[in-house]
């Protein structure tokens, strides 16, 4: 439990807290349109070295900040790194540890926490003496608001006063000692069920959400006196009161309404101003607001020592906002020989360099861990990875171009059946009979597609082929495109010449769509029997596409964040704005992973669906 300390003086700042060199990046990785990862060394006064990681995010529609908790559930904790894996697939591309957390509930964030727009904890009250908390609020626009917040919550009900409810999902904590006893409030979050000390008088509350700020009603369905293990409804709450404060349920029965009033009072901002945050996260202490360093004072009125937590170079983490509306998640190493970390004042004085106008410290020491796209990037302090109880997560919607493909290449009711036995169960079976529909497939075996297989670069050649041998058979009102030569010279010598596939890979040879020396070949070798990778496919595809139509998709942004620096990333970003490829998740397009059968069905029909749209050709009949 965190005490609040009033201090008679302002604590001074010490002469090594002022001196440090701005931060020098010494790599820079861009992820996807608006996120880039950063390294950085500073060179503190005295000479000692610190290193650490920032992810900026710019403020667009794509890139929102959201607090992740361990498990979605209060009691518990898990690494960053398992919480980061859990929400890659859901384009969570960079993560961070969160704020502190109260280790008796295994996981209770330490101050007013929300998630989506219902009170997750909170408020700890600390006996009477309520402690303002620096906490981040994340607003449904993905906007931030920083302030020093603490929260009250209170039952209502016609003919009574007020009654303080303690806490929120938290547990027990004056039993036994002078009977003084709580009125604790627990909510789904917790988990099916709360415990309640001997003696209690618990209330069952139903049609119950409790908001970021304001009054909700809810329905009294049972009270009764009891202790041991209660259950918590889907849709409202439990009222628990031991010892003395028992008697603020007095006279409470089942079928009254009442009240719960959550009471929210920033010191920074306006009620008004915080009550529109979505998501809400306590960290502390607030270290940096409106462009200046807060007073170290503040930061001890938090909880804060100066002695144990601001004063000594620790490990850190943080999170702010710059003058031009970006948020930065930054992490500083610390107590190992290639860093040593910072004080509070250092700190700080790294978030004014990196522009901060708005800064707060979370969880430090060995909770510190940063991942980018699924890989830990910092150093731990500790031995392992410590477990904490939630994190903060970039999560990634891009918003990419979704064809339907029955708009003109694949019109529904055209479309026959395939003869292939092995496809009902696949994702990919109408895109499959759409190829069939077409020529464009054959199958594996008259009877069999193999969605599942892997495709090899020359069974991608006699797909191109046919794709381009299809567009000049079937011109659309639209500018025809090139054909391919109807034969070529042997352009490799590792394609045997009864391969089905010879003629399909020299021709596009012929053509410049294909070319020798993929891995360690030598130009010579087409390396027919090599298995394609998903950024080659990419490559291969964009050169068919601006082949038959005579002239280039358009570019596109910057969508995937795994392909930055490949090669072929420029091809992958102009199928993705074309709509061809869609990624394997959010921002992951997976670019060294083979290209399977049933996935290469659906990239072609998209492909097919361009040059129907556009004019290019025409579907069959």
């Amino acid at each position: 439990m965190v005490i609040v300390l009033t201090l008679c003086t302002v604590l001074p700042v010490p002469a090594h807290a002022t001196g440090q060199t701005t931060p020098r990046v010494t790599s820079s990785e861009a992820l996807v349109d608006g996120l880039r990862h950063q390294t950085f060394t500073v060179t503190l006064d005295d000479g000692a070295v610190a290193r650490g990681n920032v992810v900026r995010i710019a403020r667009t529609p794509t890139l929102r900040l959201e607090p992740v908790h361990a498990g979605g559930a209060i009691p518990g904790t898990q690494t960053t790194s398992r919480m980061a894996a859990a929400a890659l697939p859901d384009g969570g591309l960079a993560t961070v540890n969160g704020g502190f957390w109260l280790p008796a509930a295994g996981g209770k964030p330490h101050g007013v926490a929300v998630t989506d727009r219902v009170l997750f904890t909170g408020p700890k009250t600390q006996w009477g003496r309520p402690g303002h908390r620096g906490t981040l609020g994340i607003r449904g626009d993905g906007g931030t608001v920083f302030s020093r917040l603490r929260g009250r919550l209170r039952l209502q009900r016609a003919g009574r006063d007020p009654a303080v409810i303690n806490d929120l999902n938290y547990v027990p904590l004056r039993t036994g000692g002078d009977g003084t006893g709580e009125l604790l409030a627990y909510t789904p979050p917790w988990g099916p069920t709360a415990t309640a000390p001997p003696g209690s008088v618990v209330a069952t509350l139903s049609q119950l959400t409790l908001p970021v700020l304001g009054t909700a009603t809810a329905l009294v369905t049972a009270v009764e006196e009891t202790a041991g293990a209660v259950d918590i409804p889907d849709d409202g709450a439990v009222l628990i009161g031991y010892d003395r404060a028992r008697g603020r349920l007095d006279g409470l029965a089942a079928g009254d309404t009442v009240e719960i009033a959550v009471e929210v009072t920033p010191l920074d901002v306006s009620a008004a101003t915080w009550v529109e945050s979505a998501d809400v996260l306590p960290g502390g202490p607030l270290i940096v607001r409106d462009g200046v360093m807060t007073s170290p004072d503040d930061w001890v009125a938090e909880g804060f020592s100066h002695d144990r937590h601001n004063g000594p170079r620790h490990p850190r983490t943080a999170v702010a906002v710059t003058t031009d509306d970006a948020v930065l998640l930054v992490t500083v190493d610390g107590r190992q020989s290639h860093s040593v970390g910072m004080t509070m004042w250092e700190l700080a004085t790294l978030l004014l360099d990196l522009g901060a106008v708005q800064g707060l410290s979370l969880d430090g020491g060995g909770s510190t861990t940063m991942t980018v796209l699924g890989r830990v990037r910092n150093r731990f302090s500790d031995p392992t990875e410590r477990p904490v109880a939630n994190a903060l997560s970039v999560r990634y919607q891009p918003g990419l171009t979704a064809l339907d493909p029955s708009a003109t290449a694949c019109p529904p009711g055209q479309v026959p059946d395939p003869a292939f036995g092995d496809i009902a169960d696949s994702a990919h079976r109408g895109t499959i009979a759409c190829l069939a529909w077409y020529g464009i497939t054959s199958g594996l075996t008259t009877s069999t597609y193999a969605p599942a297989l892997p495709v090899t670069r020359a069974q991608m050649a006699s797909f191109l082929a046919r794709v381009i041998d299809y567009v000049a058979a079937h011109p659309g009102p639209g500018d025809a495109g090139h054909t391919l030569p109807a034969s070529a010279q042997a352009a490799f010598d590792d394609v045997r010449p009864r391969s089905p596939h010879a003629a399909a890979i020299h021709r596009l040879a012929a053509a410049g769509i294909v070319a020798g020396g993929p891995g360690r070949l030598p130009d010579s070798r087409y390396g027919p029997n090599q298995v394609i990778s998903r950024a080659q496919m990419a490559a291969l595809l964009d050169r068919t596409v601006g082949y038959v139509r005579r002239r280039a998709l358009g570019e596109g942004g910057n969508v995937f964040a795994d392909d930055t620096g490949h090669t072929h990333e420029g091809a992958i970003n102009r199928l993705a704005k074309a709509g061809i490829v869609q990624g394997r998740s959010p921002g992951l397009f997976g670019p060294r992973r083979a290209v399977r059968r049933g996935a290469m069905a659906s990239f072609l029909q998209r492909t097919m669906e361009v040059l129907a749209a556009d004019g290019t050709t025409r579907p069959p009949g």
